[in-house]
């Protein structure tokens, strides 16, 4: 049968979050540094093939992602950082869309996988989509960043610092990004300056050469 439905509304209330997304950067970002924070690790996407995520989250078919993501995930440390926060059992939650809940992943379908849960996620009517509300019916825009701020709203946290998103401000290689990723860019960004002007979230960018910094604080992961 289908798992219980189990709310993380204001979860992280009051706490501190590295969201780290899969630009170029995310490959040279202080890895030790973030993995000793005493702040919850969100990573969407192929970001936690870099930095281990206490929370990944990936709105994709799950066959596209690298295979390790639905293997147990090492925490030995994770107690000492965020006590309480997390059961002993788990690992990492792992956020996926409803809508692929019956795609098998390892012989077995993702809704049976330990540690998974799911949103609905659905595109906004709107020009001016309201995502910031506490409603359970998530904002897909078509990239997983602007559905993780509206999770992020609905979980609460006090601050969230910005690693790995480039946007195309930073590009490993002389290769520009396809039309499609420009759109993704820029639907990610004004994302962004939506939830800065009406989160009480604080938005921090630890992204160097990111467009962010013409509107974020840009601080270094090292000073967080």
């Amino acid at each position: 049968g289908e798992r219980e439905a189990i709310s993380y509304a204001r979860w992280l209330e009051g706490r501190e979050v590295f969201l780290c997304g899969s630009g170029p950067s995310i490959k040279t970002a202080n890895k030790e540094a973030i993995e000793t924070s005493q702040k919850a690790i969100m990573c969407i996407n192929a970001a936690f093939q870099f930095i281990s995520p206490d929370i990944w989250m990936g709105m994709d078919s799950p066959e596209i992602f690298n295979k390790k993501i639905w293997e147990y995930i090492e925490k030995k440390e994770r107690e000492r950082r965020l006590p309480g926060l997390f059961h002993p059992a788990t690992d990492c939650i792992r956020i996926c869309n409803w809508f692929h809940r019956n795609k098998l992943v390892n012989g077995f379908p993702l809704k049976k996988h330990n540690n998974v849960r799911f949103i609905c996620a659905s595109e906004s009517k709107n020009d001016n989509p309201q995502f910031i509300g506490d409603f359970i019916n998530f904002l897909f825009e078509g990239n997983t960043f602007s559905t993780a701020l509206h999770v992020l709203y609905w979980l609460k946290p006090r601050k969230v610092y910005l690693v790995g998103c480039d946007f195309g401000g930073r590009r490993a290689g002389p290769k520009a990004p396809s039309p499609n990723r420009k759109v993704n860019f820029k639907n990610s960004i004004d994302s962004l300056r939506f939830a800065v002007k009406k989160s009480p979230v604080q938005y921090i960018s630890c992204t160097p050469g990111s467009p962010i910094n013409e509107f974020l604080e840009y601080k270094n992961i090292e000073d967080v």
